[in-house]
């Protein structure tokens, strides 16, 4: 894998990871590239774990299945021996495709999973990880309004706040 690649997933990632609530260290996501590419170039190259993110109240891994072989339950089956009862989610990055027949297979595992081992499985395209859409210029920022605020709003354009 392109090395530029690999350390631009590690960013996403991490600041995907870090908006979500978990605990990644300032240290974690701003490893320097080379750094990032010697620990986890090899880890890339294969189908191994990538991450394993925790805090107190949240446990997650996440996985890279570098080698481009389909998503089905023996390689999901693989993945969950890694995570042990406190994991509760499993982040796999794929380097399928955006199918239809592939997104109805992750949502059919994810749910078999939940009933089974109460673990959420999570599926990103490796594709989609290579920019965070977040931070374009073009997204405006995102905040809550003060009631105040919210109050001339509804009121400018006669709306109600159940509508």
């Amino acid at each position: 894998m392109d090395p530029y690649k690999i350390v631009t997933m590690y960013r996403i990632l991490c600041e995907m990871m870090d908006s979500r609530g978990y605990n990644v260290t300032v240290e974690r996501q701003n490893l320097p590239d080379a750094e990032v590419l010697d620990r986890y170039k090899e880890t890339f190259q294969k189908a191994e774990m990538f991450h394993h993110l925790t805090d107190e109240n949240k446990n997650c891994y996440v996985f890279l299945n570098a080698q481009q072989t389909p998503v089905n339950n023996a390689f999901v089956d693989q993945l969950t021996k890694f995570a042990d009862d406190s994991v509760r989610n499993i982040i796999i990055v794929t380097h399928e495709a955006s199918k239809s027949g592939i997104n109805k297979r992750c949502v059919e595992m994810n749910e078999k999973y939940k009933l089974l081992y109460s673990k959420n499985l999570e599926f990103l395209q490796a594709q989609h990880l290579m920019f965070n859409v977040l931070k374009h210029n073009l997204v405006p920022k995102h905040q809550l309004m003060s009631p105040v605020e919210k109050a001339e709003l509804l009121a400018k354009y006669k709306i109600k706040d159940s509508q």
